[in-house]
Parts: structure tokens; sequence; C-alpha cells
């Protein structure tokens, strides 16, 4: 095999692996590596005992007064 034909071997193998490569991942290996890596990293980069973020509401802003003592 001359070195000529190399690239036009090339391009009729792409051709012809393309569709069934573009097939493959859409529908077996993506979703499968998707499951796996949600899996594994599920929760990470979650904010944990973290109070919500309440800024809109005026009971969150107000500063609580102190209990008046009954003496």
């Amino acid at each position: 095999m001359p070195a000529v034909q190399l690239p036009a071997i090339w391009v009729g193998t792409v051709i012809k692996n393309f569709p069934m490569a573009l097939l493959w991942n859409l529908f077996a290996a993506g979703p499968v590596s998707r499951l796996v890596i949600r899996t594994c990293f599920k929760g990470v980069g979650e904010k944990r005992d973290a109070a919500p973020e309440c800024t809109a509401a005026p009971e969150c802003t107000a500063v609580s007064e102190p209990a008046a003592n009954h003496a």
C-alpha cells in the first residue's frame, strides 16, 4: 500500500465508522457514563447545614431585640 493512498483510506474509514460511533455515543455510552458520573459525584458542591439566603423578606433582615427582664 503506497503512502499516496493513505489519506483516501483514512477518509473512507471515517465515513464508514461515523454513523455507528455517533449512535453508540448518543444512545449507549453517553447515558451510561452520565449515570456513573452522577452517581459517583452525588452531593458534591451542595451546601449542607447552611441557612437559606433570605434578603427579600423584612423578617430576615430585622435584628431581634433582647428580651425584657421583668425584675
